[in-house]
């Protein structure tokens, strides 16, 4: 009796145990069956290595999805150019091209689509084709001895891509689609094998869209239409050489064309420009 007055707390320690026991066996009784208290610990580590498994899965389809839209935003993708052409302060017609794959030559692809749009032209009123005129001598006339089966726009020299006034370079996505022809290579869309004929009265009439890849216009605002289809034989792909073919233009377009083609009344301009 004295050693109980002199430790009172000895009273109480029956009871700790007591109560300690019995929420060992409710927490064994929530966890399923009844396991003596030494499991317990066990247990909680299970369920709580199945949570981290659900969330590296979830980790895992996030993942997914992440490369999935990554593949999305590197698919093929494509886009359609309008040049609304004018001659002597009089419209003559819209010359619309066909780009069928804007990631072959990506850097050149958006240059020539953002001239088009104008949508940098309120940095640099210079950033656009808008006002820009086509190269007119007995070379871009059609009729004429010297004709070259090929219409050249230049641009004002300022480019939308990477600094203004440097070349565009870009010979990864060059060396994926080079293409030999007899006397040197041209780059971009095969003719032959991806661009789809058009048919003039039973014969070729297929036009291309191209960008200098070499000489003083290359990397830069200058593009070319080309009439590769209509050219004498010995000519056709070699019109290629050293060029970038981008696309193709839409066969509504070649009444635009052959007017343009045949004037003698002075360089056609364009008077507005787009993308659809």
């Amino acid at each position: 009796m004295l050693v109980w007055l002199k430790f009172p707390m000895l009273w109480l320690l029956p009871t700790r145990i007591a109560t300690g026991f019995c929420c060992s066996l409710l927490t064994s009784a929530s966890m399923g069956k009844n396991c003596p208290p030494g499991n317990v610990k066990s247990k909680i580590t299970t369920k709580t290595s199945i949570r981290l498994s659900g969330d590296t899965d979830a980790a895992s389809s996030s993942v997914n999805n992440s490369s999935d839209s990554n593949d999305r935003s590197t698919s093929t993708s494509s886009a359609t150019i309008f040049l609304e052409i004018e001659v002597a302060d009089e419209k003559i017609g819209r010359l619309q091209f066909i780009i069928p794959d804007t990631k072959m030559l990506p850097l050149h692809t958006e240059n020539i689509l953002q001239l088009c749009s104008k949508e940098k032209s309120s940095i640099d009123p210079r950033m656009k084709y808008t006002g820009c005129e086509f190269q007119h001598a007995p070379q871009f006339v059609e009729g004429f001895a010297q004709y070259r089966w090929g219409h050249t726009l230049h641009g004002r020299g300022r480019n939308t891509v990477g600094r203004a006034d440097e070349r565009i370079k870009d010979p990864t996505s060059m060396t994926a689609c080079t293409h030999s022809v007899y006397g040197g290579q041209y780059y971009g869309l095969h003719y032959e094998n991806d661009i789809p004929k058009q048919d003039l009265d039973g014969k070729d009439a297929t036009v291309v869209l191209t960008v200098p890849l070499v000489g003083p216009g290359r990397g830069s605002t200058d593009l070319c239409i080309v009439r590769v289809g209509e050219s004498p034989p010995e000519w056709k792909e070699r019109l290629l050489l050293n060029s970038a073919v981008l696309g193709w233009m839409d066969p509504s377009s070649m009444e635009t064309l052959q007017t343009m083609a045949r004037q003698t009344r002075g360089p056609p301009k364009v008077v507005d420009s787009g993308v659809l």
